[in-house]
Parts: C-alpha cells; structure tokens; sequence
C-alpha cells in the first residue's frame, strides 16, 4: 500500500522540552490526603452499612425467639410452676436453718470422738448468751 502524497514522511523535533531531572520532584500533599480521607469516609460507609443490615438480622432473630418463648410459656402448668419455687423455698429455709446450727452440729462431733465408745450420755446443756438449750 503506498503512502499517500499529503502526509509528511520525515520527521522534525520540535524544541526540546525541558528534563524533570532540573526541577526537584515535588510530593503532593493535598491529593495523598485527599485519596486517603476518601477511602476511609468508604470504608467508614461500608462499615455502618454493614452494622446496619446485622442489626436488621439480630432484630428478625429476636422477634423469632420471642415468638417461640410465647409458644412454649402458653404449653407450661402454673401449678408445677408454683410446686417448683415452694420446693426453692422450702430448701431455702432448711439450708439457712443448717447453717445456723453448725457450732452444735460441731460439739457433736466433737464429744463422739472423745467419748469412749462403752459410756453414754444421758443429757447435755449448752449455754449460749443466756439461752439454755437441751
């Protein structure tokens, strides 16, 4: 194919541009700062989004739990209820009782190992800030 007559075929330099290597190189401050605000404002962005659509999440699993809890407290028989926390009372009160009592439950033990085994005891008083107790 044969070169068309109207374009050049030699080549001519124009003036010489001028070498970067005569200007120092010079750091753009402004636009790194720029870029780097940029995308932390999108990771920021994308972050909430985020947090956003797991509270979405959370707030649809709660509203199924609770329907469930519903469902299970309408199946439970008040009176077993009522049986079960008179039974916490009651074992409440014993072991407060049991603990009040472990200085004389102690002295039994104590007088069964210093006592010979053949010699029985008919009674005991204990005094106890005035109180007689047998």
């Amino acid at each position: 194919m044969p070169i068309p007559s109207e374009v050049p075929t030699s080549f001519v330099p124009h003036a010489q541009m001028q070498s970067s290597s005569t200007h120092p190189t010079h750091i753009d401050l402004l636009g790194a700062f720029l870029f780097s605000s940029l995308g932390i404002f999108i990771i920021a962005i994308l972050i909430s989004g985020g947090i956003f659509i797991y509270q979405k999440s959370l707030d649809g699993q709660l509203a199924g739990r609770q329907a469930q809890l519903h469902k299970i407290e309408k199946t439970i028989n008040q009176s077993t209820v009522y049986n079960f926390v008179h039974l916490r009372d009651q074992l409440s009160s014993t072991n407060t009782l049991l603990n009040g009592h472990l200085t004389v439950s102690r002295v039994f033990d104590l007088l069964e190992s210093l006592t010979v085994k053949k010699v029985s005891l008919t009674g005991l008083t204990l005094w106890e800030t005035g109180n007689i107790t047998r």
